[in-house]
């Protein structure tokens, strides 16, 4: 809500020519993508997109960029990942990513994962190519409880034969398994550093009603900021009250008001600020749907001299059944006009397993394409086991939209969780988890959620926003 949506998602800048570190492709649960120390943090690599009682595999994918010369697609590839190498879960194993130097293809990264008997990722790590062997990127460990609530994170840097401490996160839950605190830490050459705190309640629906945000300040830790949430009968988040500490007491920030429809659409927002008296509105959202309940247009304000002014809109195509995104156009307002800003073009198969994709970037005119990126996925499709039939409330993702994370409350048993960004592209996986999820680090636009069962079937897709 504080800031437009803007999705911005390049490839060529996760496989440059030259590259001698490879981009991270993390199953972090906390969602810490595009992170400002690894741009590169925000690629695919999972193997399932979507469709019941079907599991997608992939062979190869193929990475286009747009040539301004010609304004079209360049006739090479500028980069692919081959040598997909699956468990007998369907679980990827490892994976090669190799660069077109323009007269060959050159290796760039590699990428490793390992998984326990619940299918949770134990590890994931990166190698990149030197030009005569593999030299250690980055790796990342993850630890669990006995309910699968990811207990643990460290994030250790290559420094090309060994491995060197970065960062660490360490969970705790309840009987419920909602996250009761999140500590994260990094290293200082010789121990660990406290940096941030945040603990969490609910209520009895399991809805996260609090959050408390603290930072250290190198011997205790400081209040910084807390978020309060109510909720609506069908535990829909109707609205948020962020507070700040200034040392002595709490003071009113920001405060979100969410409204729904009868089918508990989310049809919009109201942001406001507080000015030191009274709350002066700052932004919202209006949100339409058609008669399959899926959004097809969003339409942002900023409050401007006593009114609302237009800001940027986007448009959703529907295809397949209405089930997924085939077309996304989002448009800025310059005054007198709406200008396009950016498209992107999904292509499904019939089973509805991504194909291929399209992310067109338009001048400051709104008049011509002047960048972008495409990729067609190769990949075969096998036959997996999964019985259907949730309900509309039985997984709630809340508060959407969100700034630094958000809740995942399900009656039902799910194995695994993907963040899909806008024209259908996984970018960060993790393991089941009902503990509030940051995506402080994320990109502001629209992503999508998807809830996965332990054969990898998508149980429910949700969209919601990063502001």
């Amino acid at each position: 809500m504080k800031k437009q949506v803007l999705i911005s998602l390049i490839f060529c800048s996760l496989f440059g020519l030259g590259q001698t570190k490879v981009p991270k492709l993390d199953f972090k649960a906390n969602f810490q993508i595009n992170n400002k120390n690894n741009p590169g943090k925000s690629e695919i690599v999972d193997n399932i997109i979507a469709k019941i009682n079907l599991v997608s595999q992939r062979d190869s994918s193929y990475y286009w960029s747009w040539d301004t010369a010609i304004y079209n697609w360049s006739f090479q590839p500028n980069a692919k990942t081959v040598n997909y190498v699956y468990n007998s879960s369907d679980y990827i194993t490892s994976l090669l990513r190799q660069n077109w130097n323009g007269s060959n293809w050159v290796n760039s990264g590699q990428y490793l994962y390992t998984y326990d008997m619940n299918n949770n990722n134990l590890s994931n790590y990166g190698q990149y190519w030197n030009g005569s062997s593999w030299l250690n990127s980055y790796k990342n460990i993850y630890t669990y409880d006995a309910n699968n609530n990811q207990t643990g994170y460290l994030s250790q840097n290559g420094n090309g034969s060994s491995w060197v401490n970065y960062e660490q996160e360490l969970n705790t839950y309840n009987a419920n398994n909602n996250m009761l605190s999140y500590l994260k830490q990094t290293w200082n050459g010789s121990s660990w550093v406290n940096v941030i705190q945040e603990i969490y309640t609910y209520d009895s629906n399991n809805n996260m009603i609090s959050q408390l945000y603290k930072s250290w300040n190198g011997t205790s830790w400081d209040d910084i900021f807390r978020t309060n949430w109510t909720y609506d009968s069908n535990n829909n988040n109707i609205s948020g009250l962020t507070e700040n500490w200034n040392g002595f007491s709490w003071d009113n920030s920001s405060l979100d008001s969410n409204a729904f429809d009868a089918n508990n659409n989310w049809t919009g927002y109201i942001g406001k600020f507080w000015n030191g008296v009274s709350w002066d509105n700052w932004n919202k959202c209006d949100k339409f749907y058609n008669s399959n309940n899926k959004i097809t247009n969003e339409t942002y304000f900023n409050w401007n001299n006593g009114m609302w002014q237009q800001s940027n809109q986007s448009f959703y195509t529907w295809g397949l059944n209405n089930t997924l995104v085939s077309h996304t156009l989002y448009q800025n307002w310059d005054g007198v006009n709406w200008i396009n800003s950016s498209e992107h073009d999904q292509n499904y198969d019939i089973n509805g397993f991504l194909k291929s994709e399209t992310h067109k970037y338009w001048d400051n005119a709104g008049t011509q394409i002047i960048s972008g990126d495409s990729a067609y996925h190769y990949f075969q499709v096998l036959a997996g086991i999964n019985e259907l039939g949730l309900k509309s409330n039985d997984v709630i993702i809340f508060p959407n939209p969100s700034y630094s994370s958000l809740s995942i409350r399900s009656t039902v048993d799910y194995s695994r969780i993907s963040v899909l960004s806008s024209f259908g592209m996984i970018v960060s996986t993790c393991e089941r988890t009902m503990e509030p999820i940051s995506v402080s680090d994320l990109s502001n636009g629209i992503y999508f959620i998807q809830i996965l069962d332990k054969k990898g079937m998508v149980l429910k897709t949700e969209k919601f926003i990063k502001e």
